[in-house]
């Protein structure tokens, strides 16, 4: 590019902003742009020649993108910036001429800025606001809060750029605050590092969006320090709000936010949700060092309108010390394939996944590393009142309390978990597994039997692998089980043993009471060979051999059966008034207890 100026006063960073916007080369010489005005000769209309075929004005390059070093901003780490700033902030939000969208340029430096960076728009233009990277292009604000942006429509950009604080002021402070009262607005933020110079005075919040469902990917906040358990200002990394009710506009939601490749460290709060809020997507991100990684509690503040949606959290990180995943009053809650650590244990209690008044859960594919310290009660995954749900494939290491809780809650399976390393906990792995409309199979609970799976529950098979059914079961064509190893299976809600395939095979299939297995009339099919000590049953159908080293019984109180004295090869018959009554040996010889009549003859 061909330029010919006979006063140009640029830095480097203003060279390469105009060659960047012209592209070409002018017609027009002499000339110079200072503080938002062109001074010297006009060369505002002066044609810049582009890489396409149709030249431009000068002023309409000017107009692509606007720096904050055309309104004066030094930013060399000494001047106060603020004023040129905002100028050129205010500038880009009310000029008519761009009403169809422009991008503000934060040049390379420090700017120091001592008051909020404020705008507001109400003609649905969009804006970006750009620097040249989070470590090339820095914001340090001095004073209680950073960017406050509202906007009536339109789009917001902002990008490539670090947010720092660099004093301690105000006892509640933000880094970024968009709002959209209307709602309506494409929020995106990328590549933006937020904290403070040092983590004394760093931002209690770090971002905040309300009735706006943002779009951030690298977001990286160093948040004010977190007090673990202890903080008395609600602080937190980003949140993400819906209004709380009712507007002149009717009811205004927040979106489909959407988190990835993001990291929050410190603040009381990771990522901190509230309102009416449609969905957030968290993917491979991180919250580290937080009372709670993620927090959504919609009973708390949101009227029946505000109706929290959907939290879909997968690949992720946290750190925390209260819970690492806390929900109230969901539609829907997915989490899967993360990594949850206890950050700082202490005597309160802690959940790695608390998930708690909703309906509609999924639990998948988690790891959490505790503690297991006497002292610090700890639980994996707890469902608290909750219904509808499914806890699949989730792993914990060293607790100190059980692996997962569901108390209180209906329509849930527990499936396929492990937990390992209880050293001050005695008590069951899982809990509520007696609870109506619960199922727990296949779970190894520290590789001891888990009594809860076993006591109550639809099914349960617990690690030794005993088994649970509360109701009807059909198997087909045998059951097996292995006695020296004390394994167990109950039908109907009693649990008497089985013995082995290849020895006799206790079964007792309605307990003490009567029940229905296989069909109404109580009878019992069998389609392979059974051997048994006791069998009572209204009706026994066998398609192979039935072996019995105890009694067999026709009634249901025994009171007459048929058994085998195997030590003395007799086949005996006998009440429970008389005993035995008659007996027959293998060579035919018949033994009665009173008296024997043939064709009613003695």
């Amino acid at each position: 590019m061909r330029q010919q100026f006979d006063t140009l006063k640029a830095n480097q960073d203003d060279l390469h902003h105009i060659s960047v916007s012209m592209q070409g080369k002018l017609n027009s010489a002499n000339g110079s742009r200072v503080g938002g005005t062109d001074t010297g000769t006009d060369v505002s209309n002066g044609v810049a020649i582009g890489g396409g075929p149709v030249g431009r004005s000068v002023a309409a390059h000017f107009s692509d993108i606007v720096s904050i070093a055309d309104y004066g901003a030094k930013c060399d780490g000494t001047t106060d910036d603020t004023a040129s700033a905002q100028a050129a902030i205010t500038d880009v939000s009310t000029n008519p001429k761009y009403a169809h969208g422009v991008r503000i340029y934060i040049p390379y430096g420090v700017c120091l800025i001592s008051s909020p960076l404020s705008f507001s728009t109400l003609d649905g233009r969009s804006i970006s606001i750009r620097g040249s990277g989070i470590t090339s292009s820095t914001l340090r604000f001095s004073g209680t809060d950073g960017l406050v942006i509202s906007m009536q429509g339109g789009g917001l950009d902002i990008s490539d750029l670090h947010v720092q604080r660099s004093v301690a002021s105000g006892v509640s402070n933000q880094a970024l605050s968009v709002t959209a009262p209307h709602g309506n607005v494409q929020a995106v933020v990328s590549n933006v590092q937020i904290d403070g110079t040092n983590q004394a005075v760093a931002w209690q919040t770090g971002a905040v969006f309300r009735n706006i469902g943002p779009q951030i990917n690298h977001l990286y906040v160093n948040g004010f320090p977190n007090s673990n358990g202890a903080d008395t200002v609600d602080s937190y990394a980003i949140g993400i709000f819906g209004a709380l009710g009712p507007t002149s506009a009717g009811n205004i939601y927040a979106i489909d936010a959407k988190i990835v490749n993001s990291v929050f460290v410190g603040s009381r709060t990771g990522i901190r949700i509230g309102g009416a809020v449609q969905g957030v997507f968290v993917t491979n991100s991180e919250a580290i060092a937080n009372d709670y990684g993620i927090y959504w509690d919609s009973t708390a503040t949101a009227p029946q309108n505000a109706v929290a949606e959907l939290l879909l959290v997968n690949n992720f990180h946290v750190n925390s010390h209260s819970s690492g995943i806390y929900t109230a009053g969901m539609n829907q809650v997915s989490v899967h394939d993360g990594l949850i650590l206890h950050y700082a244990p202490s005597i309160d209690q802690f959940y790695g996944v608390n998930i708690t008044k909703g309906q509609d859960a999924t639990v998948s594919g988690l790891q959490i590393n505790g503690d297991g310290s006497a002292g610090h009660p700890e639980t994996f995954i707890r469902l608290g009142s909750y219904s509808v749900a499914s806890v699949i494939g989730n792993k914990s290491l060293t607790l100190n309390g059980p692996s997962i809780d569901v108390s209180g809650s209906a329509y849930i399976s527990v499936i396929g978990n492990t937990s390992a390393n209880f050293p001050n906990y005695s008590g069951d792995r899982i809990l509520g597994c007696n609870t109506t409309n619960v199922m727990c199979v296949a779970n190894n609970m520290d590789n001891t039997f888990a009594f809860s799976e076993t006591t109550g529950g639809n099914v349960g098979i617990s690690a030794k692998g005993n088994v649970n059914v509360k109701g009807k079961a059909l198997f087909v064509p045998q059951v097996f089980s292995n006695s020296t190893s004390g394994y167990g299976f109950n039908v109907g809600g009693q649990p008497y043993n089985v013995m082995t395939s290849t020895g006799p095979l206790n079964v007792n299939i309605c307990g003490s009471s009567n029940c229905t297995i296989g069909n109404p009339s109580n009878t019992v099919s069998i389609l392979g060979a059974m051997t048994a000590q006791t069998i009572s049953a209204a009706s026994l159908k066998l398609s192979g051999n039935l072996y019995s080293s105890g009694k067999v019984c026709l009634d249901a109180n025994c009171a007459r059966y048929v058994y085998e004295d195997a030590p003395k090869h007799k086949v005996k018959i006998g009440n429970s008034t008389n005993g035995d009554v008659f007996s027959i040996d293998d060579k035919g010889n018949v033994l009665v207890k009173g008296s024997l009549t043939q064709n009613s003859n003695p």
